[in-house]
Parts: structure tokens; sequence; C-alpha cells
């Protein structure tokens, strides 16, 4: 779980009400301290909300790299590779959207209710791959 210092430092850059950019260079140097602190959940915490934020407002070669770490962090989260697959298609780079694509279909059980699961098989057909 989350420190509770890190929660609130979060919490209060968001009151802070600075824009967006300001946001998400702050959230980015926050996760620099993080990692060389290694303490994995507020790295989690502050990688996903930074990700989140660079997603938002379109900086997708940043939010690349912070999915691809979240990846790295959560090797069997189907969502986060679905995420990550979107921010490199963004960023140009269909072929590693494909592969991302093709790794979430191989988390994601067989026979799951199609309302509750990820369109990957539609995503790859929109990319090109069948």
């Amino acid at each position: 779980m989350a420190s509770k210092r890190t929660i609130e430092a979060i919490r209060d850059l968001y009151a802070a009400g600075t824009d967006d950019e300001s946001t998400l260079t702050a959230l980015v140097s926050m996760l620099a301290s993080l990692r060389a602190a290694g303490d994995e959940d507020d790295i989690l915490l502050v990688a996903e909300e930074a990700a989140l934020r660079a997603t938002v407002i379109g900086q997708f070669e940043i939010a690349s790299q912070l999915w691809a770490e979240l990846c790295a962090l959560r090797p069997g989260d189907a969502l986060t590779r679905f995420i990550l697959a979107h921010a490199l298609e963004r960023c140009g780079r269909v072929d590693a959207a494909i592969a991302a694509l093709e790794q979430c279909a191989s988390l994601q059980p067989v026979g799951e209710d199609p309302n509750t699961t990820l369109p990957v098989a539609r995503e790859l057909e929109r990319l090109g791959r069948r």
C-alpha cells in the first residue's frame, strides 16, 4: 500500500491547481525520487498517476514510457498493456502497439464475457493484424 505521505503529496499537487504540464513534470520528478528510494507501492501509485496525466494531456511519448514501466511492474495486468498499446499507437509506433496488444490478448482468459473483456481483437484488426 502506498504511503500516506505520497498520497498526500499527490493530493496537494492537484489541489495547487497547477497546469497539466507542470503537474506532469512534478509527478515525473516525484517518481524519480521514489525510484531512488525503492518503495514499489509508492512507485506504482505515482507512475500510474503520471502515466494517466501524460495520456490525458496527449504527451504520448512520456505516457508510453510510463505505461511500459508499469507493465514491467505488473506483468500480468492486461489493462495496463492495452493502454500502453494505445499510447504507442499515438506515437506512431504501430508495430510496438500490435506487440503490446498481442501480449494483452495472451493475458485475458479465453471465453470471458465479451462485455467485460478488453476489445483486443478489434484493436488488432484496426491496426491491420488479425
